[in-house]
């Protein structure tokens, strides 16, 4: 079983953070540079919140938006999608389909300790399946199959 600990191990990227006092501009710079979709926002230490791409396309439609004024922490989501260290492979699929979601964090002692996006449970998935097939693919040769007949005396 793969657990989301081991999921953030392989997949081996950091949580991108930005202050919450930070303007909206400068955390879309902060998303470009380090070439990823979404930065967690923190406050004192301890991430509250998450802002994405996405949640920029609804800013930008919604009303007054001035990106270089705007703070990060007035546009960002917190309603925050968590699970344990422990959780497989299938739950994480299983939480990101059923609650149509792209990001969870993943909780170890009270504490965050990574962030999951689908790309990476999509990833560690089709690495189990690739190992799974060149292990089934060991089992069975063609050279079994090409040789079956009787030997001639």
């Amino acid at each position: 079983m793969l657990s989301a600990e081991a999921i953030l191990r392989l997949v081996n990227h950091p949580m991108i953070t930005v202050p919450e006092n930070m303007t909206i501009i400068d955390a879309l710079k902060s998303i470009v540079d380090n070439k990823c979709g979404a930065v967690c926002v923190e406050r004192q230490g301890q991430v509250v919140g998450l802002w994405t791409e996405r949640d920029l396309m609804r800013n930008m439609i919604s009303g007054p938006f001035d990106m270089q004024t705007a703070l990060i922490g007035d546009y960002m989501v917190t309603n925050l999608y968590t699970v344990p260290h422990t959780a497989s492979l299938e739950e994480l699929e299983d939480k990101c389909v059923g609650l149509y979601i792209r990001h969870l964090f993943v909780e170890k002692d009270g504490q965050i300790i990574g962030l999951l996006t689908a790309r990476d449970l999509l990833v560690a998935d089709l690495n189990l399946k690739s190992d799974e097939v060149k292990n089934l693919k060991s089992y069975v040769s063609l050279e079994y199959y090409e040789n079956w007949r009787w030997k001639k005396p």
